[in-house]
């Protein structure tokens, strides 16, 4: 099931979106370093809580 984006900012909502995709698709449990790198560049505008909860990853790598 797809989260909702609503009320998110743009650029934080995008990033919900790929994790989702990426999510579908994957065939190992590694999430993918251009994924990471865009979470932390999510998490520096947007805070890293708010940035883990959105995109259903942890705070750790």
């Amino acid at each position: 099931m797809a989260k909702s984006t609503t009320g998110l900012p743009g650029p934080l909502a995008d990033g919900v979106r790929r994790f989702e995709k990426w999510r579908s698709m994957r065939t190992t449990r590694r999430i993918p370093a251009e994924l990471w790198s865009l979470a932390a560049k999510l998490g520096g505008e947007y805070g890293l809580s708010r940035t883990a909860r959105c995109c259903g990853s942890t705070t750790t790598h």
